[in-house]
């Protein structure tokens, strides 16, 4: 959003960008997408992850299920947690299509996925691992997302 303004000829108000999301703390469920990740920024000052905390927003990790996601997965949760964010859920998404039928090679996105959310499990039993499966409308267990969202509370005007 910085870079975006800048290309306008203007820049992110940090004070207008949290005044938009008074209006949703009555909502049951609120979801914001921090493009980018945590650590992008929104604008000269605030960071994605800088919002959540302020806000004390839940945080879902979304990684695709391919080689490399429990460590890319690992990565994001003990930086988000280091900063001091909650995080509610992991989502790992299959990104591509697997191969039907028994015999599933160990690189196959389908044992890729099964294999990469049993460890995250494993290894972040406090917090709810998922996944989506390539073109899958519903999320792997169900997650009852009501349960883990927490309402909105601005810890500090900015």
């Amino acid at each position: 959003p910085e870079q975006a303004a800048a290309a306008e000829g203007s820049q992110v108000d940090d004070a207008l960008l949290r005044q938009g999301l008074y209006p949703h703390m009555r909502a049951d469920l609120v979801l914001i997408e921090g493009a980018g990740g945590l650590f992008s920024p929104l604008s000269h000052h605030t960071l994605n992850a800088d919002l959540a905390r302020d806000f004390q927003i839940p945080v879902v990790i979304v990684d695709s299920s391919r080689l490399g996601s429990i460590g890319r997965t690992l990565t994001a949760v003990t930086a988000a947690e280091s900063v001091g964010l909650t995080v509610s859920a992991v989502v790992l998404s299959q990104s591509e299509a697997g191969h039907h039928g028994g015999n599933q090679k160990p690189d196959s996105p389908e044992v890729i996925a099964r294999q990469s959310q049993g460890e995250l499990q494993r290894r972040l039993p406090h917090i709810v691992v998922c996944g989506l499966g390539y073109e899958a409308s519903t999320i792997e267990p169900f997650v009852d997302w009501q349960s883990i969202a927490a309402p909105f509370q601005m810890l500090s005007k900015r």
